[in-house]
C-alpha cells in the first residue's frame, strides 16, 4: 500500500515538473517570437533597440538558449569573481529569493518599455516635426499631332424631297472644297444624312401640334488627319465659303489631340519630383537655427493631376483639364512630396 502511494506521489511530481517545464518553454517561444517581430518593427526608427530585441529573441527561443546558456553561465561566474561584484551584493541578495522566471519577465518588460518608448518618440519626431512638404511642378510644351474636324450643314423646307436634293448638292460642293484644301480622300469620312420632321409649337408654348413646320435635313462629314495646321486654317476658311454659297453651316468644330500624352507622364513625374527636391532644399537652406538643416529621404509622395492646357496657360483645375481646342499645348504635372529633414 505504501509503495502504491509513493508511486502516485512520484507520478504527480513528475507530471508537475513536466508541465512546469512545458509552460516555461511555451513562454520562452512566445517571448522569442514577439522580440524578433519587435526587432523588425523598430529597425527603421531605433536601431540599438532593434539589436537588443533581436538578442533577447535569440536568448528566449529554447533551442538557441540551450546553445548560449553555458557561455552566459560562464560569463556570469567571471563577473561574480570580479572585485566590484561584492558592491552589488546588497542589491542582488534580496533578489535571490525571487523566482528567476519572475526576474527574467520583469527585466523583459522593463527593457521593452524603454525600447518602444524610445522608438515611438523618435518616429513621432521624425514624422511630424522633422519634415517638409512641397509640391513639385513640371511642364512641357507640345504640338498636337492629330485633328478631328467635324463639319455639318443643313437645309430646311416643307418639300422633303427637294430639300434633300438641295442638301446633296451642297454636300458635293462641300466635299470638293474640303478636298481642295489639301486633304486626302481617305482622310474625309463618308457623309451621314439625317432628315427630321419639325412640328409647329402650340400657342401656349407647351408641346407641339400635328402641323408640320418644315423638314430639316442635315449632313455631317469628318476629317481625321495629322495635318493639324491645315485644319486650323480650314475652320476659318469654311465660314467664308458657306457664306458665299448660301449654305447653312450647323457644325464647324476641330479637336486637336497629342497621341504621345501617356508616354510623357513618367518623365514629367520624374522632373516634378526633382523640382520638389529643389524647392525643399530652398526652404530648409533659407531657415535659420542653431544647427544646419538638410533634407533626407522621401517620407511620402502623392501624384497630382495631369493637365493639358493651351500653350502657356497656367490655370489649375482640381480634376485636371484636357484641352482639345488648341494646336499648341502645355502638359503640366504636379506631385506632392514629403521629405524628412536632418
Amino acid at each position: 500500500m505504501a509503495n502504491t502511494i509513493n508511486k502516485d506521489k512520484d507520478t504527480i511530481e513528475s507530471s508537475r515538473k513536466f508541465f512546469a517545464q512545458l509552460w516555461v518553454k511555451i513562454i520562452r517561444w512566445l517571448f522569442g517570437i514577439i522580440f524578433i517581430g519587435s526587432s523588425i518593427a523598430t529597425y527603421e526608427t531605433f536601431i540599438p533597440g532593434s539589436i537588443i530585441y533581436l538578442a533577447l529573441g535569440i536568448l528566449c527561443i529554447p533551442p538557441l538558449w540551450n546553445i548560449f546558456r553555458p557561455k552566459i553561465i560562464q560569463l556570469w561566474k567571471v563577473i561574480k569573481s570580479l572585485p566590484f561584484s561584492s558592491i552589488a551584493n546588497p542589491i542582488t541578495k534580496p533578489l535571490s529569493s525571487i523566482s528567476p522566471n519572475l526576474i527574467f519577465i520583469g527585466a523583459i518588460v522593463l527593457a521593452s518599455t524603454i525600447i518602444w518608448s524610445t522608438a515611438f518618440s523618435k518616429k513621432e519626431i521624425k514624422t511630424f516635426k522633422n519634415s517638409v512638404s512641397v509640391t513639385g511642378v513640371a511642364t512641357k510644351n507640345v504640338t498636337s499631332d492629330k485633328a478631328l474636324w467635324r463639319i455639318g450643314i443643313s437645309r430646311k423646307s416643307l418639300d422633303r424631297s427637294k430639300n434633300l436634293q438641295l442638301l446633296k448638292s451642297d454636300e458635293q460642293d462641300l466635299r470638293e472644297y474640303v478636298a481642295g484644301l489639301g486633304f486626302e480622300k481617305n482622310e474625309i469620312s463618308e457623309s451621314q444624312f439625317n432628315v427630321a420632321t419639325v412640328y409647329k409649337e402650340k400657342e401656349s408654348g407647351y408641346g407641339t401640334t400635328n402641323v408640320i413646320e418644315n423638314y430639316t435635313s442635315t449632313v455631317s462629314i469628318f476629317v481625321t488627319t495629322n495635318k493639324v495646321y491645315k485644319v486650323g486654317e480650314g475652320v476659318n476658311k469654311l465660314r467664308l465659303f458657306v457664306e458665299d454659297k448660301g449654305i447653312d453651316l450647323s457644325d464647324n468644330r476641330a479637336e486637336y489631340t497629342y497621341s504621345a500624352f501617356e508616354t510623357e507622364k513618367i518623365p514629367l513625374l520624374e522632373k516634378a519630383v526633382a523640382d520638389a527636391q529643389l524647392r525643399a532644399n530652398a526652404l530648409v537652406s533659407s531657415t535659420t537655427g542653431v544647427s544646419k538643416t538638410s533634407i533626407g529621404k522621401v517620407l511620402s509622395a502623392q501624384q497630382g493631376v495631369f493637365q493639358v492646357n493651351s500653350a502657356n496657360d497656367l490655370s489649375v483645375s482640381d480634376y485636371g483639364d484636357f484641352d482639345l481646342t488648341s494646336i499648341d499645348k502645355t502638359i503640366r504635372a504636379t506631385v506632392k512630396v514629403e521629405f524628412g529633414t536632418e
